[in-house]
């Protein structure tokens, strides 16, 4: 749904958007934080759905991978940039 309205392919990982947020300032970015839980709310309640609990899972775990392999590209590795490898982010 995001990717119609934003009108692009695909979007950055998510540990991209926690950085963006980081670089923030603290008001700003609780009120883009607010904005998301409010879509959030809609959705779901547009979809008619209650649940009593949610867990999100927020793994940014790095992998090298040598190769090519499938799934493998160039991700946020501070200690070894632009090397290859595959983000659960």
């Amino acid at each position: 749904m995001l990717m119609g309205i934003l009108k692009v392919l695909r979007l950055p990982p998510q540990c991209t958007f926690w950085r963006f947020l980081a670089s923030l300032h603290g008001s700003v970015a609780q009120q883009v934080l607010e904005v998301q839980r409010q879509m959030r709310q809609r959705v779901w309640e547009a979809a008619h759905v209650k649940l009593d609990s949610v867990t999100l899972d927020t793994d940014t775990t790095v992998h090298t991978v040598y190769g090519n392999q499938m799934g493998a590209r160039k991700s946020y590795n501070p200690k070894n940039r632009g090397k290859k490898a595959t983000s659960r982010c």
